[in-house]
């Protein structure tokens, strides 16, 4: 089963890679209060494929560190980043995008399903996980 998704995900990677540009990522997040708690995040992606904002395919990994009063915890993070759409051919869009990925022992990420309209506005709904799996 998880050789049929790495070779899905690997079609997939090849398809947009002939599509479009890639593109790289890079990110850096600190964040500290006033009780001692400090984040620390770095993340490192590449698009396969990006053709625009709203069409892309690509991979990430993420070095995030937690500092608070009696602890300190360090993960490595990887994750697979997707964003599409279709378009209904009546003035309105399905558009998704996602980011999911693993620490090694806790699935993280979120998603974005939504409906667009030409007229102005959409349809939103919004996924986020954090599921503990078993090992």
């Amino acid at each position: 089963m998880r050789c049929r998704f790495l070779l899905f995900v690997l079609m997939l990677c090849m398809t947009a890679t002939a599509q479009a540009d890639p593109a790289l990522e890079l990110q850096t997040f600190h964040s500290s209060d006033e009780d001692g708690f400090e984040t620390f995040k770095q993340l490192a992606g590449v698009d396969f494929s990006r053709s625009d904002a709203e069409h892309y395919l690509g991979v990430a990994a993420q070095y995030a560190h937690y500092r608070g009063p009696g602890f300190s915890a360090d993960y490595a993070r990887a994750y697979l980043n997707y964003a599409d759409s279709h378009d209904n051919d009546d003035g309105t869009a399905w558009k998704w995008n996602t980011l999911m990925g693993s620490d090694g022992h806790t699935w993280l990420g979120n998603a974005e399903i939504y409906h667009e309209r030409s007229s102005a506005g959409h349809d939103v709904l919004r996924l986020r996980c954090a599921m503990r799996k078993n090992t």
